[in-house]
């Protein structure tokens, strides 16, 4: 084992020190600086171009909302990306994992392929890695540095999607009681979920409008409504869409029947707070028994490298971390089973 960790040791040092290796880094390097660099200052550009022709041109909306405009290029680029890609990318996507990620993508308002994304985090974290063996680097130390490298960006995924999700349920009630006084001021459905797509604020602003340029399109509405429940996966907006749908087969006044639906979603927010609040210790305690273990080993490894290299430079210590780790994992697991109550 110390054989083998001098000769890597001295493979990587002659690498870095052969100066045509230098040399083609510095090659590849500067150019790919440049043109992120450039990329970034044609982006804020674009950014402050479009805002002036707003202005310009009128079209003035708040900050945290989009234009129409924007709405139309979402519901474009995400049916082109459902289809993006070549044969192989197609058939990494169809993967479940990795259609479920897409899935998070839309519903958190990512216009990102999945699979694509995937990929290249794969091929960074991979890289990451890989460099850091080279060099010299424990294993553990190597995949301590390059597993966040994937792992963080679906991190973000997730932790997007539920909030906008959330987001969005909140705003239910606002969405159908303005619908209601759409649809008893004598107008129709569609130009109700238009007055929704112009007058509410983000998320229901996208969504709403999404159906509304859909069914513009030629869409039927109760089609564009099942896009709308396919796409965001929640059981109050299937409440809507299938509350629609039997009125328009069955008839009947679906102001008064969104009304109730309305009503309902309020109680459910209401108890959702509460059982929030009565489960706010154990979600706490959960936090911090994941936590605190991967953080005392970071602070041991700064402050103390010899005591924690007794874990992270033997056989032993590595499959007491392996144990550790699934058993924390485990408790975590359980303790989530206990405090998740469904509303």
């Amino acid at each position: 084992m110390i054989v083998h960790s001098e000769s890597m040791s001295l493979i990587a040092q002659n690498i870095l020190r052969n100066p045509s290796v230098m040399m083609f880094v510095l090659i590849v390097a500067i150019p790919v600086v440049l043109m992120s660099v450039f990329g970034l200052v044609r982006d804020l550009r674009k950014q402050e171009s479009k805002r002036v022709d707003d202005r310009l041109m009128g079209r003035t909306a708040r900050k945290d909302q989009r234009s129409d405009e924007d709405i139309r290029k979402s519901l474009v680029k995400k049916s082109a990306l459902a289809e993006a890609g070549g044969g192989f990318l197609k058939s990494f996507g169809s993967f479940r994992p990795i259609d479920n990620l897409q899935k998070a993508c839309f519903q958190a308002d990512l216009d990102w392929n999945a699979a694509r994304l995937v990929l290249r985090l794969s091929i960074a974290s991979g890289g990451v890695i890989l460099v850091l063996l080279l060099v010299d680097v424990s294993i553990l130390r190597a995949m301590i540095v390059g597993l966040p490298i994937l792992l963080g960006p679906i991190m973000y995924i997730r932790w997007q999607r539920k909030r906008r999700l959330h987001a969005l349920v909140e705003q239910l009630p606002e969405v159908f009681d303005a619908i209601v006084a759409a649809l008893r001021a004598g107008q129709s459905l569609p130009s109700a979920i238009g007055v929704v797509s112009e007058q509410l604020p983000e998320p229901s602003r996208t969504e709403f409008g999404m159906v509304y340029y859909e069914q513009n399109l030629g869409v039927r509405m109760e089609d564009a409504l099942g896009h709308m429940r396919d796409r965001l996966d929640q059981m109050d907006v299937n409440f809507f869409v299938t509350a629609v749908q039997i009125q328009k087969s069955a008839g009947g006044d679906l102001a008064e029947v969104l009304e109730k639906i309305g009503g309902i979603i309020r109680d459910r927010i209401k108890l959702f707070g509460q059982v929030k609040v009565l489960t706010a210790e154990g979600r706490m305690s959960g936090a911090v028994l994941l936590v605190l273990p991967p953080f005392m080993l970071l602070v041991m490894m700064v402050i103390n490298p010899t005591y924690a290299d007794k874990l992270l430079q033997n056989d032993l210590g590595h499959k007491m971390l392996i144990g550790a780790g699934v058993m924390e994992l485990l408790g975590w697991a359980m303790i989530r089973k206990i405090i998740t109550i469904e509303v």
